[in-house]
């Protein structure tokens, strides 16, 4: 395959569990025999052992390891790397192991498409989890668009020329920046194909949030995301412009 990939992993508190994603990537890549590729990852202020396991790590010429002493959120960690990215597509995918760098190759045979949107068939999550997704999709849709099936997935191959567009647009949230997306490309109609994927269970830690942040976020964060829809709304216009030429 003659593109370039960048992957993007934001990692906070992730000791158990970065080593062996990292080490998952790579394997995946070789597996599709794909040698030009590179691997961002944030390091957003984790209080574990994560920084030891990733300075033993920067020497590794496959990795480009973006440090901050002080959180910037999971959306700002994202939009931070995507700014480092200089592949022809970038794979978005988190480092708790849920998502399996083996389904690269369904992503793949689909390139053409530019956007490629990852559903969960059978998701690993807590009830609260699931039942906090369908609470707030049911919300949202009562005032925008959301057409995407899964839209705090996470796991995404998409054009880097597309999606560093799409990054002027986001920032509304701490923590959602799936849900800005899936919003954002509904509102635009852009075209994209979904692929179904594993998620697997998180076999180190608690997660990148916690039970307090998702209940926290739950709330939060749904009012924060209207402030893209108002914008959205009207600026429609102004965002069609800029995005389309």
């Amino acid at each position: 395959m003659d593109y370039s990939f960048n992957v993007i992993i934001p990692v906070y508190n992730e000791e158990g569990n970065v080593r062996n994603i990292i080490s998952k990537i790579k394997e995946s890549f070789s597996s599709l025999n794909i040698k030009n590729y590179k691997i961002i990852i944030v390091e957003d202020g984790s209080t574990d052992n994560t920084k030891i396991i990733l300075k033993s790590l920067q020497s590794d010429r496959r990795l480009k390891i973006l440090n901050d002493k002080n959180r910037l959120g999971y959306t700002n960690s994202l939009i931070k790397a995507v700014k480092y990215a200089d592949k022809d597509f970038i794979f978005f995918l988190d480092a708790d192991g849920q998502h399996d760098p083996s389904d690269f190759s369904i992503f793949l045979s689909n390139i053409d498409k530019k956007i490629i949107i990852g559903f969960r068939e059978k998701r690993n999550d807590s009830f609260l989890r699931l039942l906090l997704h369908k609470i707030a999709r049911k919300f949202l849709s009562i005032f925008t668009k959301i057409y995407v099936k899964d839209a705090s997935c996470g796991f995404i191959l998409i054009e880097r020329k597309l999606i560093k567009k799409l990054s002027q647009f986001f920032g509304y949230s701490e923590g959602c920046y799936w849900w800005e997306f899936s919003i954002l490309i509904s509102h635009l109609r852009l075209n994209y194909f979904e692929v179904p994927i594993k998620h697997l269970s998180r076999e180190h830690g608690e997660g990148f949030f916690g039970l307090q942040d998702i209940i926290r976020l739950a709330f939060k964060e749904l009012f924060t995301i209207f402030k893209l829809i108002i914008k959205l709304k009207f600026s429609s216009k102004a965002i069609q412009k800029t995005f389309f030429t």
